[in-house]
């Protein structure tokens, strides 16, 4: 609050990658829930504003007498940050990361990907990059994560997992290795677990590529 020294804190980030291009500048404005010519700066000011509006309300109801003031779990933040995970043959993937903590145990955080053809002028759907059913893609994730944890090649994906099979998510990205599928915290696997991240490599994947995407990509 205002002017005590002891008093609880929140923290606020925004920090955002701004491309040159105009039609990126429009898709990278949407991912913040802005409308495309808006300053950012005013909608980062903004944002922080309407945030710590709301924490002052929310510490005001929360705290009573004799707590501790300084107690860390009334220290609340949340950020956003943008990230680039890849920009070459004409296609731009942008991570969108999150995170918060208001209280509890620990925080959240998780991203989300937007993969887009800058070409073309459009944001990438799975059907744009693969052509693999979803029991063949599901036989893919199920092995690599297995490999990638050491585990017996076969074994049931629920003795590892909260999921009895192991779908791919809508949440990808792709880069001059692959093809990874994001999993959020809770998602399939405890808070412990974190984010998961499984890459199949082009080579396991290469024969499901549509032609557009292994051509622009240069992978035969």
């Amino acid at each position: 609050m205002e002017n005590q020294t002891s008093s609880p804190a929140a923290t606020f980030t925004i920090l955002f990658p701004r491309p040159e291009n105009a039609d990126l500048l429009t898709h990278f404005s949407l991912v913040l829930d802005s409308i495309p010519g808006d300053d950012w700066n005013i909608l980062a000011k903004r944002r922080a504003g309407d945030y710590f509006t709301n924490y002052k309300k929310v510490i005001k109801a929360e705290l009573v007498p004799g707590m501790d003031r300084t107690a860390a779990f009334l220290n609340y933040y949340q950020g956003t940050r943008g990230y680039i995970k890849y920009n070459d043959n004409g296609y731009v993937v942008l991570e969108d990361f999150s995170d918060e903590y208001t209280g509890g145990a620990h925080g959240y955080y998780f991203s989300t990907t937007h993969n887009y053809d800058v070409t073309n002028n459009k944001e990438l759907q799975l059907t744009d990059v693969l052509r693999a059913d979803k029991l063949l893609l599901r036989t893919l994730l199920e092995a690599k994560y297995l490999k990638d944890h050491n585990l017996p090649i076969g074994s049931p994906i629920k003795k590892h997992l909260f999921v009895d099979h192991l779908d791919a998510s809508q949440n990808f990205y792709f880069n001059e290795h692959g093809i990874a599928f994001i999993y959020h915290p809770y998602e399939i696997a405890s808070y412990a677990e974190g984010q998961i991240t499984i890459l199949l490599p082009y080579a396991s994947v290469k024969n499901y590529l549509t032609p557009a995407f292994a051509q622009r990509m240069k992978i035969n």
